[in-house]
């Protein structure tokens, strides 16, 4: 009966995972979007880093609104996000956050992968259109051809 144990395992090893799956917050290298509460505006990004930082990130900047005019410079300048909460009164769903597509290989794939995610969303809060980050991106690398 003991050598039937090690036996069993061994044919069953592919119903063991080896690994515990990684958080969704701890993912890096993907497009993520925010969703408004009020409204059916959303905010879409791109990062390589860990998506609780950008997170954090993003709550600090709508959890303290801008004292000067300097400040609010700052804030129109680095938080498109933390703008809309603070012109429209509303709040941001930080927890309705999702990872809209991941498995980048380069920061020039993920750039324009964001251009085509910012411009095919409807409601998009996002500054620009991410056309002329991607390609301009993309163009930096040395390619002549757009893809």
């Amino acid at each position: 009966m003991a050598s039937e144990v090690p036996t069993l395992l061994r044919t069953s090893w592919h119903l063991v995972k080896a690994k515990d799956p990684v958080e969704w917050k701890h993912h890096t290298n993907f497009i993520y979007q925010i969703p408004c509460t009020e409204c059916p505006a959303k905010y879409i990004n791109q990062t390589a880093r860990q998506l609780a930082v950008r997170i954090a990130e993003h709550k600090r900047r709508t959890r303290f609104p801008p004292r000067s005019p300097i400040e609010l410079k700052k804030l129109v300048r680095d938080s498109t996000i933390a703008l809309h909460a603070l012109e429209s009164n509303h709040q941001i769903s930080f927890d309705g956050t999702r990872i809209v597509q991941s498995g980048f290989k380069s920061h020039v794939e993920r750039t324009c992968a964001e251009a085509l995610q910012t411009n095919t969303q409807s409601s998009c809060i996002n500054r620009s259109d991410g056309a002329e980050n991607g390609l301009t991106v993309h163009l930096s690398k040395g390619s002549n051809q757009v893809k």
